[in-house]
C-alpha cells in the first residue's frame, strides 16, 4: 500500500532495525519502545488487520511471532507481552497488521498490557543505543 509506514518498511524506502526476517514476515524494533527490545512483528504483504489477512498468512505470521518471541527470551527472559490492537477504536496507530512484543521487568513502568499506545511514558533511546539493543537481541541467536 502506497502510504503506509509499515509497506515503506517492508520495501526499504524506510530504514529500520530488523531482527527477524523471512519470506513472509517482518520484526523490528519500535521506534517508541517502551521497554528494551520491544519489537513490532508484520506480515509483510499489506494487511490492515486480523480481519484482512488469509488464514494461512496468519499461521505464518504466528510462526513469525514464536521466532521472534524466542529471540527475546533469550535476551531478557521468558516474561512478554505480546499483544494487538486491531482497530482504531482498540488503538490501532498505524494501518497495517501488526503484534507488539515487549520484554517485561518486574517494576517495570507498564503494569498493564493496554497501557502499550502510552507515548508519553515510552523510552527515549538515540541512534546509538538502538543499535546496542539490536546486538544484545541478535547475539544471544
Amino acid at each position: 500500500m502506497e502510504n503506509c509506514v509499515f509497506c515503506k518498511i517492508v520495501s526499504g524506502i524506510i530504514p529500520s532495525r530488523k531482527l527477524y526476517e523471512d519470506g513472509q514476515v517482518l520484526a523490528f524494533l519500535d521506534i517508541n519502545p517502551i521497554a528494551e527490545g520491544h519489537t513490532l512483528v508484520i506480515p509483510k504483504k499489506h494487511a490492515t488487520n486480523m480481519f484482512d489477512i488469509a488464514e494461512e498468512e496468519a499461521a505464518q505470521l504466528m510462526r513469525g511471532i514464536k521466532n521472534v518471541a524466542r529471540l527475546l527470551e533469550k535476551a531478557y527472559g521468558s516474561n512478554l507481552t505480546i499483544t494487538n490492537a486491531n482497530g482504531r477504536l482498540a488503538s490501532q496507530l498505524v494501518g497495517h497488521l501488526h503484534f507488539h512484543l515487549i520484554p517485561r521487568r518486574e517494576n517495570d513502568l507498564f503494569a498493564k498490557a493496554d497501557e502499550v499506545t502510552a507515548i508519553d511514558r515510552r523510552l527515549k533511546l538515540d541512534s546509538a543505543q538502538f543499535d546496542a539493543v539490536l546486538r544484545k537481541i541478535l547475539e544471544k541467536k
